[in-house]
């Protein structure tokens, strides 16, 4: 899938990082879980004091920052130049994001709605 990889760059990106527009309309503040399972969990404490919230039912979240609700581990400006900077410790949910799959199309979808700067999905007849 070279060309999933070429077409859709992550670090360009970062709508994956972001609440979706439906979580915010509905009022909806958590957005990836830290299972016990997550290597951050349980190798990590430090991070997981400095980078989670505990919602109200007693479930790690990442703690999420500004007006596009972002991961506060997102550095960079989004849809320009982004990185993760707990890559190797992310939780399980965003190891289950691939570039170009469903969930990447919807992230997208979701952050161009309300920010100018997410890349559009790539034109096929462009390739």
């Amino acid at each position: 899938m070279l060309r999933d990889r070429v077409l859709f760059d992550c670090q360009a990106c970062g709508a994956c990082c972001c609440n979706t527009a439906k979580n915010i309309a509905l009022d909806h503040r958590g957005y990836i879980e830290v299972l016990p399972s997550d290597v951050m969990f349980m190798r990590r404490p430090d991070l997981m004091c400095a980078l989670t919230v505990i919602d109200d039912v007693g479930v790690h979240q990442m703690r999420l920052e500004g007006p596009e609700q972002r991961c506060t581990s997102l550095k960079g400006e989004l849809g320009e130049n982004v990185t993760c900077s707990i890559y190797r410790w992310r939780p399980e949910g965003c190891r289950q994001v691939t570039a170009g799959d469903e969930e990447c199309l919807k992230a997208r979808k979701s952050m161009r709605a309300r920010h100018d700067n997410v890349p559009e999905e790539p034109d096929e007849d462009s390739l």
